[in-house]
């Protein structure tokens, strides 16, 4: 709908205007008051989109959800999380809590699904590649799988489980979510190909995993979740006890007189002047850095 998508926007470009502005303090102060103005007035609707993912998923409502998050992981950021909290700490405590839930539900989702298409991944290997070969001659990696210790049928039992715990979580709305159900990409069109040996709830539960629908939600999900582990992440109390330092306070203290006895410290190792400024401006360091104690 052209208000939905309007809606999705808006919250887009608020969050990317926080995002942008970080450099000029004026500007970005406005846009943090929106964004909390924003909370504030539609603190019902958003926590209402965010706890729809842990019952039913649609291609909006994973869109949305999203967004949300995104901008509350913005606020959340070190530099402007203590404000946040100032002014809206109910409102980011609920939010914050959505996020425990969309992570919790999100992982359940995706873990089926990927389960499950693995699985029948692996039934389709065994059965044409290894059909002639002995246990021992089996390759290794497919009986390390921990689901096909019980044998095949027992995999596919498995497989059909999870594929239907999947299919249950989302919901097909539009008319292209119907179309794109029965599509299918190069990667998994071999895939969602009947077999001789199947029965037709495996097929129909096979189909259910490798469809562009279900590939598509598990992309959306996949970047929901992201944004979600942000915003646990940057509100972790073990966020707040890692400080940076940057390069103009390392220019105007004794870095020596922190160490104490017993404390863990993160360096860069002195390769260059020039790499450590590089790492700094690009905030790849992080990637680089040591620990001692």
């Amino acid at each position: 709908a052209p208000a939905h998508a309007i809606w999705i926007s808006s919250i887009r470009v608020l969050t990317s205007a926080m995002r942008n502005s970080s450099k000029i303090r004026e500007w970005k102060v406005v846009f943090i008051d929106m964004a909390l103005e924003l909370l504030q007035l539609y603190r019902a609707s958003l926590v209402s989109s965010l706890n729809a993912c842990a019952y039913r998923l649609t291609r909006r409502g994973l869109d949305e959800s999203s967004v949300i998050l995104e901008m509350t992981a913005e606020l959340c950021k070190r530099d402007i999380r203590d404000r946040c909290q100032r002014a809206n700490r109910d409102v980011l405590g609920e939010l914050i809590s959505c996020a425990k839930l969309v992570v919790a539900a999100l992982s359940k989702f995706l873990g089926a699904s990927g389960t499950a298409r693995e699985l029948f991944l692996y039934s389709e290997k065994l059965s044409s590649e290894t059909e002639n070969l002995g246990l021992a001659d089996r390759p290794r990696p497919l009986l390390w799988h921990p689901l096909l210790e019980d044998g095949m049928q027992g995999a596919k039992h498995e497989a059909v489980k999870f594929s239907h715990y999947a299919s249950r979580c989302y919901q097909r709305v539009s008319a292209k979510d119907f179309k794109s159900c029965s599509s299918f990409s190069r990667r998994f069109s071999s895939l969602s190909g009947a077999t001789n040996a199947e029965t037709d709830l495996e097929r129909a539960s096979r189909i259910s995993v490798t469809n562009d629908y279900a590939v598509d939600m598990e992309k959306m999900a996949s970047r929901c979740v992201g944004q979600a582990i942000s915003v646990i992440w940057r509100m972790h109390p073990t966020s707040y006890s890692f400080h940076t330092i940057s390069k103009v306070e390392r220019e105007r203290m004794d870095l020596m007189s922190l160490v104490q006895k017993d404390a863990i410290i993160g360096f860069l190792p002195f390769e260059s002047k020039d790499l450590i400024e590089i790492q700094d401006e690009t905030q790849q360091g992080f990637e680089s850095l040591c620990f001692g104690r």
